[in-house]
């Protein structure tokens, strides 16, 4: 199975925890249980309803593997550090020194952040390769053209939610040339009887033949439709 780093997980869950932890040390403090959750919202300080927000959003960010968590992070510890501060100068159990602790520990569970790997996923989407949809091996009618003609009639060697790999022989795939300088490139998949499946679309890679590989094309699917890709879903359940 397919899955994101494990790194990135665990940081996306420690920015919950931390959002999670100042209705939670209200709770403690206070014995306030959960049904009692007006009474905590009352307790929670500017500075804790901020990092609430920007922790939950972030561990969102992070767990998408977004590089938008390299310009939030910071964000979030500025407001921890002063959140920690004000804590401090206030809280007659909480020294100053600790607050420090608490964070530099935090900066220091960041440091997957820091990773070269994590840093590549980040900035770049195109290696992030737990988002590849499944492939299924599907012969379904194809055409291939603009909005005004169907250039190629041909048929799928496998399909995916993200794209194709349509089948051609090797004459019709060296005028695959024509189809690169469409516009307005387009591609509509028979689902059987009158359904059709019709979007833009753009060539990612030509191939020739190779082991039980046909020689074709593949092809990216774009502005797919919602309900279109949903019937396509359902098309590749049905496929062992």
């Amino acid at each position: 199975m397919k899955s994101r780093p494990i790194t990135l997980v665990l940081l996306a869950a420690f920015n919950l925890a931390v959002a999670l932890a100042m209705p939670l040390q209200i709770m403690i403090l206070y014995g306030h249980p959960p049904s009692e959750w007006v009474d905590i919202a009352n307790k929670l300080t500017p500075f804790n309803w901020l990092v609430i927000m920007v922790a939950a959003a972030n561990a969102s960010i992070i767990f998408k593997v977004s590089r938008i968590a390299l310009y939030l992070t910071p964000v979030v510890f500025a407001i921890v550090a002063l959140n920690n501060y004000f804590v401090s100068l206030y809280a007659t159990d909480y020294s100053p020194l600790l607050a420090g602790l608490v964070v530099a520990g935090f900066a220091f569970m960041h440091w997957p952040l820091a990773m070269t790997r994590n840093l590549a996923l980040l900035n770049d989407r195109k290696l992030h390769w737990w988002r590849t949809a499944p492939r299924r091996q599907v012969s379904l009618p194809v055409s291939l053209g603009d909005s005004r003609h169907w250039a190629f009639h041909a048929s799928t060697f496998d399909v995916s939610e993200s794209g194709t790999f349509v089948a051609l022989d090797e004459a019709a795939l060296q005028m695959h040339t024509e189809l690169n300088h469409q516009k307005d490139f387009r591609v509509r998949l028979s689902l059987g009887g009158q359904s059709y499946l019709t979007c833009n679309a753009k060539i990612v890679r030509r191939s020739s033949e190779n082991g039980h590989y046909p020689a074709g094309l593949g092809i990216q699917f774009e502005s797919m439709p919602y309900g279109d890709r949903r019937a396509l879903r359902r098309i590749l359940s049905q496929t062992n």
